[in-house]
């Protein structure tokens, strides 16, 4: 029996700038009720993604069993996904061998079928790239885009069987390469396991496809490659995130409007990390020294957004349409690392109140925050205001959630 290919449309309950579309659905093997099979997993061993349908065609007619399939779609997509990722889990504990185990990893790299250049849409850079959803992942200061893949880390499932001695952490999205790997020296980022527990506290399959990820960056020079990144990531299927778009050109700010992004030139290796809207931070004068110039000449003009309103931007619950049922049991993750902007940025969350009113409507709101001294960011007047505005948010339940420094 050859593997099924078939053509289906679906289209979203509200548009909310998705439209609907037509999306292939492949039905593929119960690949894990032979998972014990060391003979079928060696003959299959070198497929890396589904993409090459003649590779799918060879697959047995004893792996077509369970019906698994799957569907690249948002909602559609992530119910396939739920249950590719429960069926995993069920491996992982039936598991009679190191061999076992190992063919598990190779198998979950394999689910996603990758998009050729020739396949990839351009996906709108305005107002409609922008959906509202249950539950997000807000990035200020995206960098070169590489949380979207930790957050995309978070489902994909790992194997750890103490009896058998071996562990398996999953694999990861590597955002520069765009593959499906093998974590390095078997390790995640500590970013992916607090990323994994906060949605598996929604319930044990929560994951990614449930939630929509905006980045924020207002470097110029990394517009086109996060923009081809999100056009990437938009056309995996099925979709590890519900949704993604990244605001370029803007940054996290005290207010809304126009603003300065003072620019780190000179760290090159660490993608220009030093950026900020301090013009005194350290980065930016190494910068303007060497280019023997001041920092205002070392700058972008970029669209400063506050917290509150991207919130409103992207959140169904501040939909007025929204039900009862959108209103709460939502989540909102937040990471802020923008070199002291978080200082204004977090005050003006305090005083405006969109944070607090979004967990008084009955949902969980978690922010993880790199604050930067003054050392490295120059003189900051919010500096020793902060704790009064940190306490503000968190007597109305906003959480405050701790990370390494090397968290990015």
């Amino acid at each position: 029996m050859l593997a099924r290919v078939t053509m289906v449309n679906v289209a979203n309950r509200r548009s909310r700038g998705a439209s609907s579309s037509n999306i292939m659905s492949i039905g593929v093997a119960s690949v894990l009720a032979l998972i014990g099979m060391a003979a079928w997993y060696n003959n299959f061993a070198s497929l890396q993604s589904v993409t090459d349908l003649a590779s799918l065609s060879a697959l047995s007619e004893a792996v077509q069993a369970s019906g698994i399939s799957l569907i690249g779609t948002t909602d559609m997509g992530a119910a396939q996904l739920k249950k590719w990722r429960k069926a995993l889990i069920k491996a992982c504990e039936d598991a009679k061998s190191l061999e076992d185990v190992e063919a598990l990893s190779r198998i979950n790299k394999s689910l996603f079928s990758l998009p050729t250049t020739s396949s990839r849409i351009e996906q709108p850079r305005d107002e409609r790239a922008v959906r509202q959803c249950k539950r997000i992942v807000l990035d200020f200061g995206a960098n070169i885009g590489d949380t979207s893949g930790k957050v995309i880390d978070a489902g994909l499932v790992g194997c750890k069987r103490d009896d058998l001695k071996k562990e398996l952490t999953g694999p990861v999205f590597n955002t520069e390469t765009r593959i499906f790997e093998d974590a390095k020296n078997n390790r995640r980022n500590p970013l992916v396991r607090n990323f994994k527990h906060l949605m598996e506290s929604f319930g044990p399959l929560t994951g990614p496809e449930d939630y929509c990820y905006y980045g924020v960056e207002g470097n110029p020079v990394f517009v086109d490659r996060l923009q081809s990144l999100e056009d990437f990531i938009m056309g995996i299927h099925p979709r590890p995130l519900k949704h993604i778009h990244f605001f370029t050109l803007a940054v996290g700010a005290g207010e809304d409007g126009m603003t300065k992004l003072y620019l780190d030139t000179v760290n090159t290796k660490e993608n220009f990390w030093g950026s900020s809207i301090f013009k005194g931070h350290q980065d930016v004068q190494k910068s303007a020294t060497a280019q023997n110039t001041t920092a205002e000449l070392v700058a972008a003009d970029v669209m400063g957004y506050t917290i509150g309103s991207l919130m409103r931007k992207t959140l169904i619950a501040f939909d007025p349409e929204a039900s009862p049922e959108e209103k709460t049991g939502g989540h909102f993750i937040l990471k802020v690392d923008i070199e002291g902007g978080e200082f204004p940025l977090l005050a003006q969350a305090a005083e405006e109140g969109t944070l607090c009113e979004y967990t008084k409507m009955g949902n969980q709101a978690d922010l993880y925050i790199e604050f930067h001294s003054q050392r490295v960011t120059g003189s900051n007047p919010l500096f020793g205001k902060m704790k009064g505005h940190r306490q503000k948010l968190t007597d109305c339940g906003v959480t405050f959630r701790k990370i390494q420094a090397w968290w990015a």
